[in-house]
């Protein structure tokens, strides 16, 4: 992967605060996306997390919708039931 310097100070990498504010999106909402692994790839360095521009927008571009009746192009949050029956709604079966 090549890096590209992006952020204000030089940096490749943007905080949370700028990749929230590119989204739109406040940057409590961008955390609980990333805790459930549902928003864009991330960087964790010394213990902080850090986006680039790239992943922001691979992510941001890959919900463009035509219609309503697009199906999303992620996989559904839920996990299926396994043939076994064992899953999160039944793990002792």
């Amino acid at each position: 992967m090549a890096i590209e310097f992006n952020g204000k100070d030089g940096s490749p990498f943007i905080t949370t605060i700028e990749a929230a504010a590119i989204l739109k999106l406040s940057p409590r909402t961008l955390e609980k996306m990333r805790q459930k692994g549902i928003g864009p790839e991330y960087f964790k360095i010394a213990n902080r997390v850090f986006y680039t521009l790239q992943t922001v927008g691979a992510w941001s571009g890959s919900k463009v919708r035509r219609s309503t009746f697009d199906p999303p192009r992620d996989p559904p949050e839920t996990c299926a039931r396994s043939a076994t029956g064992k899953g999160p709604g039944n793990p002792g079966a």
